[in-house]
């Protein structure tokens, strides 16, 4: 039987990397369940990056939290490759003045037929009609498309309520709102792109793993010792050893 726990890594909080901004509001709602509840509940899901350093592919506002509340490093499940893919989040937003300023913004192109080049984003509204979003100038070029990603983005994520959906899971939102499909991206991608130093919009990366450990609940206090307590990380991992389950069947589970 494959050993699940052994995937899991303490990681010093300065070899982590992000691979994409964070909302302002969920970082905060975030950041105070952890220090309310004094625990880090579900690891974050990481990569190891060709320089060596971790790149967290699901769990971007968990690791910001902790930065916040001063710890030393984080528990992540590194992830196997054979058991996980990246796809992307779509957004379902509610229509307002943001979208007319996006659609008069002079640093994009949008067009009602999509180009040889690949889109940043499309969106649909509740008609069913679509648009399609490029970077105004070198529509082709990987830091204006990023740029022009962004744009898109943060024209509606700050302030206003984003429900993130599966690709497919919606192809016509309901009147009054609007549908914002992003691309899926390659972990090579991501690594690349954070290897420059650089960031993806908040909320569109989608890591999708067999096998995700949740509710392991690592205490808060192993986290933001000086010194690191090998004996309480063992105890904890034989605990999980003892008390996994694994559910191959198909449930629903209330967010509530």
């Amino acid at each position: 039987m494959y050993d699940v726990v052994s995937d899991l890594k303490v990681v010093d909080i300065d070899q982590i990397c992000l691979h994409e901004t964070h909302e302002c509001v969920r970082l905060e709602k975030t950041c105070q369940s952890i220090l309310t509840e004094g625990v880090l509940r579900n690891p974050p899901l990481a990569a190891q990056m060709r320089d060596g350093r971790y790149l967290i592919l699901d769990g971007a506002h968990r690791t910001c939290s902790l930065q916040k509340l001063g710890c030393l490093r984080s528990v992540v499940q590194l992830v196997n490759a054979d058991f996980f893919q990246l796809e992307a989040w779509h957004h379902v937003v509610p229509d307002g003045a943001w979208l007319q300023e996006l659609l008069t913004d002079p640093d994009l192109r949008i067009e009602a037929i999509p180009l040889s080049a690949p889109a940043v984003a499309s969106l649909v509204n509740g008609e069913g009609k679509e648009l399609f979003f490029y970077a105004a100038k070198e529509v082709n070029d990987p830091s204006a498309r990023l740029r022009a990603w962004h744009r898109v983005v943060t024209s509606y994520s700050q302030n206003y309520a984003v429900k993130r959906v599966a690709c497919g899971e919606v192809e016509r939102p309901e009147a009054g709102s609007v549908l914002m499909r992003y691309p899926a991206t390659t972990l090579e991608e991501l690594d690349a792109l954070v290897s420059c130093g650089q960031v993806m919009p908040a909320g569109v990366t989608r890591c999708i793993v067999q096998g995700r450990m949740l509710n392991l609940r690592v205490p808060l206090d192993l986290l933001t010792a000086p010194v690191f307590q090998e004996e309480v990380w063992a105890e904890l991992c034989d605990r999980w050893k003892r008390s996994l389950r694994l559910y191959s069947e198909a449930v629903y589970l209330c967010e509530v």
